[in-house]
């Protein structure tokens, strides 16, 4: 079986700058024919794609590399990937600095590939940097682990593009013992991949939605899917909400059903911003009566009008004024005095006692002549008490009242 693709390689890495980037390199010949074996060509180990005139770029570790297939492989993918630049733009030998590996054993998340033309199915991240000046570019694959020999091209890593004219292509490389120049096997031009600049601009571990992956504002390591979501206008963690109620500083908020402005601390909604009939208070004791609520003047009706935990106490604006009746008799002492909504025990609402000790001082009390103020009239003995006497005058001085 030989398939019938053209090679896609993705590129993804992040650098300081803020501006994303992407070139291209493919092919422009659509003839296609033959095949580039995971397994080897009888003892091979190492095959590659010679490249010219490919433009700088920068590789950081932990940014993905990408290929795609047109079919499935028939074997599990498992790969060591090595990048060289060459000694002259398109030669065949890698420069004084080798060959850097940026891949190490590994595995794509789709191992075997599929049928999808242009999903960069064998995704591998980098976990080695590497700085490309532009010019010449060797791309060299490893197999890692044990393949059947494929003489049949039934193991397949890419298809390549006999006597394409894009000016990219200097030769693929199919057998080879050692990875080491010079190369042997070699054969017609190839196709292509893609250099996709600043996929992590920022440098916060996520790849920008502009090139696949997840981070939705790739210009503030702060805003990744990976991060608190906070009350700022701002989809902190690229779930497309904003402000969501789960934000770290979200604020709970109290229903004010009765509209007094505080709030029923048994039903709350946490949200960034405050809703329509929602407060921050939460102290109002009754939250079906706007005249209920903490400071409001409290009444003698057996309701906590101020919600202080305490129902008609002495300050209840219609509170009464008692006084002391210690004899008894049921006229108050105006200097003995308590403040309640009740009458308290031993005390009454008249104030008029002019002597609380005695229980037969009162006013309307009979007045006796015994010195006291018996009625409370402010006048002591006056002539109608009950035991006045009459008095005769004695106009002769002889001791005798006269009759008349």
């Amino acid at each position: 079986m030989t398939l019938k693709s053209i090679l896609t390689a993705v590129l993804f890495f992040g650098t300081s700058s803020a501006w994303a980037t992407t070139t291209t390199v493919t092919g422009t010949s659509p003839a296609m024919d033959n095949c580039i074996p995971f397994g080897g060509w009888g003892s091979t180990n190492y095959m590659g794609f010679i490249y010219q005139n490919v433009p700088a770029f920068n590789l950081a570790a932990g940014d993905t590399i990408a290929f795609d297939l047109g079919a499935e492989n028939d074997q599990t993918i498992i790969m060591d990937i090595a990048l060289a630049a060459t000694t002259s733009n398109g030669g065949t030998e890698e420069d004084s600095n080798g060959f850097t590996q940026v891949v190490s054993s590994g595995i794509p998340a789709d191992p075997n590939g599929n049928t999808t033309i242009g999903d960069y199915e064998l995704a591998f991240t980098a976990t080695t940097a590497f700085s490309f000046s532009g010019g010449g570019l060797i791309i060299r694959f490893q197999p890692t682990g044990t393949f059947a020999s494929d003489s049949n091209c039934d193991q397949v890593l890419v298809n390549y593009q006999p006597g394409d004219s894009s000016g990219y292509f200097v030769q693929r490389i199919y057998g080879d013992t050692d990875g080491a120049y010079p190369w042997s096997g070699s054969n017609s031009t190839i196709g292509g991949f893609q250099v996709v600049a600043n996929s992590d601009a920022d440098g916060d571990g996520y790849i920008s939605t502009a090139f696949g992956g997840t981070d939705c504002d790739d210009t503030d390591s702060s805003i990744n899917p990976g991060a608190a979501e906070t009350c700022d206008g701002v989809d902190n963690d690229c779930d497309s909400t904003i402000d969501e109620d789960d934000a770290t500083d979200a604020s709970t908020w109290y229903a004010d059903s009765d509209g007094d402005g505080f709030g029923n601390p048994s039903s709350t909604d946490i949200d960034c911003y405050q809703p329509s009939g929602y407060v921050s208070d939460n102290t109002d004791c009754n939250d079906s009566d706007s005249t209920t609520y903490p400071g409001s003047f409290e009444y003698c009706d057996a309701i906590d009008n101020d919600c202080d935990g305490i129902t008609d106490e002495d300050d209840a604006v219609d509170a009464s004024t008692w006084y002391a009746d210690s004899d008894g008799d049921g006229f108050g002492n105006p200097s003995s005095t308590d403040i309640d909504c009740y009458q308290p025990s031993g005390y009454v609402a008249d104030n008029t006692d002019c002597d609380d000790s005695s229980s037969t001082t009162y006013p309307g009390a009979f007045e006796y002549c015994d010195v006291f103020d018996n009625d409370c009239d402010g006048t002591v003995d006056e002539d109608d008490a009950v035991d006045v006497l009459t008095w005769y005058a004695d106009t002769d001085g002889d001791g005798f009242g006269d009759s008349t």
